[in-house]
């Protein structure tokens, strides 16, 4: 019987997990076999249908972006409602958050991760070949409006992969093994629905950080401010002129110092808990 449940447990997990890729494969498909068909009907060429879609993909990602996390998420809302643990406790957002302490803890914890993410990726030890690969896949998705795409990044992005990763996903490993292996195999899984090799290495580094959180410091809810703080930093970096990448020194006294206050912000968070019930 227990072994049973396991097994259904992980094929939920499965389905959980493909639920966004597959939602994205099939709409892809969709708007790139209507737009080729219209396009090759009007005369043009493979070549110039194929460099229009390639435009087309970089200008809409964040409005298919949007659209795709509200479809995911309007599916979390009919599972919730629908199952028989209630929206709160199927998603992890019925657990109480520890108030001001617990938002100020994640505000910084976020953006200090962002910075020290951002520092070690253009530190010299990832290989340039896996970063430009990773700047070639981002730079594909940073087409669109500023609005919309801070909207997309900031905002839904965050709000539906914790209450699919840290929430769904992670309550039910948690129900049939070790936390701390709960938390590991949904990091995993984190990083791979991010498909760019070295963006797997690191959501699966920052899905261990929030899993952490989200396990020992304020539910779900601090989680999504986590992952809000984060996606926001990168957005605001990209307007700003860095300076630490001109002086050998600040650049790593700033990479120290953005580590060592993730950590304490990290122990702080989960310490201090004022009430949280997880």
């Amino acid at each position: 019987m227990e072994q049973k449940r396991t097994i259904s447990t992980l094929f939920q997990v499965l389905g959980w997990f493909i639920l966004t890729p597959a939602i994205t494969i099939l709409i892809a498909v969709v708007i790139g076999a209507v737009f080729m068909v219209s396009a090759i009907s009007q005369g043009y060429g493979i070549d110039t249908v194929s460099t229009a879609m390639l435009g087309l993909v970089q200008e809409g990602s964040n409005a298919m972006s949007l659209g795709i996390n509200g479809i995911v998420l309007l599916i979390i809302l009919i599972a919730g409602r629908r199952s028989q643990q209630g929206l709160g406790s199927f998603t992890g957002l019925s657990a109480q958050v520890g108030g001001l302490w617990m938002v100020f803890m994640c505000v910084v914890s976020g953006i200090a991760a962002n910075v020290w993410f951002s520092l070690v990726l253009n530190s010299g030890i990832v290989p340039d070949a896996m970063l430009d690969a990773y700047m070639e896949y981002a730079s594909v998705l940073e087409g669109g409006h500023p609005v919309l795409r801070l909207i997309a990044i900031a905002l839904m992005a965050p709000i539906v992969e914790e209450l699919l990763n840290r929430g769904i996903i992670l309550g039910k490993l948690t129900s049939i093994m070790p936390a701390w292996a709960a938390v590991l195999i949904q990091a995993l899984l984190f990083g791979l629905a991010h498909g760019q090799m070295l963006w797997i290495i690191y959501a699966t580094a920052g899905g261990v950080i929030i899993g952490y959180i989200r396990m020992r410091g304020g539910g779900v809810r601090a989680a999504i401010i986590f992952h809000m703080v984060f996606n926001a930093t990168s957005e605001v970096r990209s307007y700003l002129e860095s300076p630490f990448y001109e002086n050998p020194v600040v650049y790593n006294i700033a990479m120290v110092a953005s580590g060592a206050l993730l950590l304490a912000a990290i122990i702080a968070l989960t310490r201090r808990r004022d009430g949280v019930v997880s």
